[in-house]
């Protein structure tokens, strides 16, 4: 956050940029929208990650490789898709949180989030009609700051309603030619 002063800067955060973001999306909804393109590659050539995409940061793009669970035909030398999936929702989450605590200049002296995840891959092979293949998702939670712990449990639980991750997906699949 080049050219901030550091009395813009809560829990590493540009607050003055983030205040004004959100004064804007008040004004303007179409602001709060942001669209988003991930093209993902499966590679073909043996001994190569099976899954590749090149995602643009704001500023620069990365690479993301990724690779099935061993016991699913993947070599186990990448971060599985599940794997990435859960790493979302747990720093969409916990950005969630920082980005509430931020704006209200809550500053924090440790913040750190732990996700525990059961997945049930018996549909996916076919023998099962099982409907929720994630049977659990437990997040453990670490805040320090100075805020009551009844006044903490309160912002958890609104970071949770305001999290993007934990709504229901408009999903749509096209085939394309």
């Amino acid at each position: 956050m080049y050219g901030s002063k550091d009395s813009d800067i809560v829990n590493n955060i540009n607050v003055k940029t983030l205040k004004e973001s959100f004064r804007k999306i008040e004004k303007d909804r179409s602001r709060a929208l942001e669209k988003l393109k991930i093209n993902v590659e499966w590679n073909l050539v043996k001994n190569y990650p099976q899954m590749y995409s090149e995602v643009r940061a704001e500023k620069t793009p990365l690479i993301l490789e990724s690779e099935l669970q061993t016991f699913l035909g993947g070599r186990g030398i990448r971060p599985t898709p599940i794997q990435y999936f859960f790493y979302g929702v747990a720093a969409s989450y916990l950005s969630t949180i920082m980005l509430i605590l931020s704006e209200k200049e809550i500053h924090v002296s440790d913040a750190k989030l732990e996700l525990e995840a059961e997945v049930d891959y018996s549909r996916l092979a076919g023998i099962s009609e099982n409907r929720d293949p994630i049977k659990s998702v437990v997040i453990y939670l670490q805040l320090k700051c100075d805020l009551p712990e009844e006044e903490l449990l309160k912002l958890i639980e609104d970071a949770k309603m305001r999290c993007p991750v934990f709504s229901p997906m408009n999903l749509e699949i096209k085939l394309k030619h």
